[in-house]
């Protein structure tokens, strides 16, 4: 994961509830906040998950805007960063291992966490197991789409693709947020090892003809459709 580059996931959520954008001058994901800090350690001006937010002393578990009990403004002490549901997503894998497959791409996180994504319009079994999720995707051109249920209503997407020059990976997630119906937006940046990006550009189709890849920008000429 390139920290950098990669968006703050709680100033995000915090711009879709309405508070200020404030987390722009500290850095990125996960060390930036304003001055200092992000997860796990500050908001504005310490602190952050799991204590702190802004100015003083909120955040998860006590505590919000600006810097009282339990929660934020409105929300009956139900901040959506607090919210359970949407942790995975706000705490992203550091590594990425990513299996492209003939109608499934496999994408393993650091602590073993599996997502199968599968693109053939299967009916994805209902999930029993929070270490392994089967969710249903889509090819639109060159990126992959996941089709999902927000976990704070309405709809989900997950969209891989990458750079231009075929050396990092994006995930883009976008969430619907059914309180306050702003969506949140938030894109992690995660950079390709040399030697499997430098194979990517060699050989961008792999040695299985039939099996889908995640073609940069700049490779696309438009004569090949997507992966059905």
């Amino acid at each position: 994961m390139n920290k950098d580059q990669s968006d703050d996931p709680r100033e995000k959520v915090r711009v879709a509830e309405g508070y200020p954008n404030i987390g722009n001058s500290g850095g990125g994901y996960p060390g930036g906040g304003y001055p200092g800090g992000g997860y796990p350690g500050g908001g504005y001006p310490g602190g952050g998950y799991p204590g702190g937010g802004y100015p003083r002393g909120g955040g998860y578990p006590g505590g919000g805007y600006p810097g009282g009990g339990p929660g934020g403004p409105g929300y009956g002490g139900q901040d959506i960063e607090n919210n359970p549901k949407i942790q995975p997503l706000l705490h992203p894998a550091g590594l990425l291992n990513v299996d492209l497959k003939d109608q499934e791409i496999d994408v393993t996180e650091d602590q073993y966490r599996k997502l199968l994504l599968y693109t053939d319009g299967r009916q994805v079994p209902k999930q029993a197991d929070n270490n392994r999720e089967e969710i249903a995707a889509h090819w639109d051109g060159n990126h992959l789409v996941s089709d999902e249920k927000s976990p704070l209503g309405g709809k989900m997407s997950r969209v891989y693709e990458l750079s231009g020059d075929g050396r990092q990976l994006y995930e883009t997630l976008h969430i619907d947020n059914g309180r306050s119906g702003t969506p949140i937006t938030i894109k992690y940046v995660y950079d390709i090892p040399a030697s499997d990006a430098d194979a990517h550009i060699q050989n961008p189709e792999d040695s299985d003809p039939g099996r889908p890849t995640l073609k940069s920008r700049q490779e696309d000429d438009g004569s090949i459709p997507p992966p059905q």
